[in-house]
């Protein structure tokens, strides 16, 4: 391979710089909105069930972006195991954070 096709020219460089600094900071926009608004819901609702309905709805939006991006094949990952793996992981923490958030106030839990 020739050296030139991993060099960008400055143009390239510096947009492809700009749209990772506005991804960043819209990311950041979205996370701190998301906890805004879990932290005012969370004077009306249990946090677990406002935690349950944000996981429901992700997945939907999830599996139907794999499915449109990658079909129905998309959904059987290629080693089963480390996915496996990675879902008791995720699963275990899921119920140890719930568990904690039972325990403790969320405000404190942030601050861990």
């Amino acid at each position: 391979m020739s050296d030139t096709a991993y060099t960008l020219s400055a143009p390239c460089a510096f947009r492809q710089s700009l749209d990772c600094i506005f991804l960043a900071c819209t990311g950041w926009f979205f996370f701190c909105l998301c906890d805004a608004i879990v932290k005012f819901l969370a004077s009306d609702y249990n946090v677990i069930q406002i935690m349950a309905i944000s996981s429901l709805a992700g997945t939907i939006m999830t599996g139907t972006w794999i499915l449109f991006t990658h079909g129905w094949r998309g959904f059987m990952p290629p080693c089963l195991k480390w996915y496996l793996v990675r879902m008791v992981n995720v699963v275990g923490s899921g119920y140890f954070i719930n568990q904690s958030l039972s325990l403790i106030s969320m405000a404190d839990f942030y601050g861990i």
